[in-house]
């Protein structure tokens, strides 16, 4: 069962996905290997449980969780089961936005989330992103698969990067524009 965190932040698992809809949650931001199906924006970042990465994935997963929630989105953050990879990219995010020390911000997860227990190489790599300088903030928000975009027209791939006002294939850097609340229109080139 999906915990809230923040009212436009909910912690999860991947059998949570379905129920996105009900609760208004606009965006997952899914960290396990399947891809789950819904009818809701989905930006997939797998990452391997119980391994260790490099601090500056962890801080590009902060960012993105960010970025998602400066834009209004409401968003799921899950894994396969909810225990260790989604609560400690949560737990970086209060930690870096909310004041918090990583340890501080696990210690009141787990009291909304009481299963939640974090792996020691998924803690290692989380640390280590909370010591490093952070990144600079991509000029897109991040890979998305939306159901309403259609196939790049010049290599059929679904993935788009969204940027403020357009979305680039992600592979081919096709640019589809502008972007939702505007009436779309395509053109060539890069930004």
């Amino acid at each position: 069962m999906m915990t809230p965190i923040l009212p436009t932040l909910f912690l999860g698992c991947l059998s949570d996905v379905p129920c996105c809809p009900a609760h208004g949650i606009t965006h997952t931001l899914t960290l396990c290997e399947q891809r789950p199906e819904s009818g809701i924006l989905l930006v997939h970042r797998p990452i391997p449980d119980e391994t260790w990465l490099p601090g500056v994935v962890w801080q590009g997963l902060v960012l993105d969780l960010h970025e998602l929630l400066a834009h209004r989105h409401t968003v799921l953050v899950h894994c396969r089961l909810g225990v260790s990879r989604s609560p400690a990219l949560v737990a970086a995010y209060l930690a870096t936005y909310h004041h918090k020390t990583f340890f501080q911000a696990w210690a009141w997860l787990k009291e909304q989330r009481p299963v939640i227990h974090v792996h020691a190489e998924t803690l290692r790599g989380v640390l280590e992103a909370m010591t490093e300088t952070p990144p600079l903030p991509s000029p897109y928000l991040m890979a998305i698969e939306h159901p309403g975009l259609p196939s790049c027209p010049q290599c059929r791939v679904r993935q788009w990067l969204q940027g403020l006002t357009y979305y680039q294939c992600a592979q081919c850097g096709y640019q589809l524009g502008p972007a939702p609340g505007e009436s779309l229109g395509y053109r060539k080139g890069h930004p």
